[in-house]
């Protein structure tokens, strides 16, 4: 089966399934995402504690959902510290 036939068919399965099934494989999804940010964070800056490194994966996050800079700063997100 090539990558092509391979998409079509799970797209095929996804349109079959109900919204909250649907909704569950995105959760599933989304916290995958967190635990791996979270390892590969932890790998990058061995020295930081369990907080710094779930802070910058939360600011990671909004980052990626759109959330400014300025914003992450007024809400106490901003670049971390090189000690943090």
């Amino acid at each position: 089966m090539t990558p092509e036939q391979r998409t079509r068919k799970q797209i095929e399965r996804y349109r079959q399934m109900t919204p909250l099934q649907r909704s569950q494989i995105g959760m599933e999804m989304t916290d995958l995402a967190r635990v791996l940010a979270r390892t590969l964070l932890s790998l990058r800056h061995p020295t930081w504690s369990v907080e710094q490194v779930d802070r910058e994966a939360k600011r990671l996050f909004l980052l990626e959902a759109g959330l400014s800079e300025a914003h992450l700063e007024r809400i106490g997100l901003g670049e971390p510290s090189d000690d943090a």
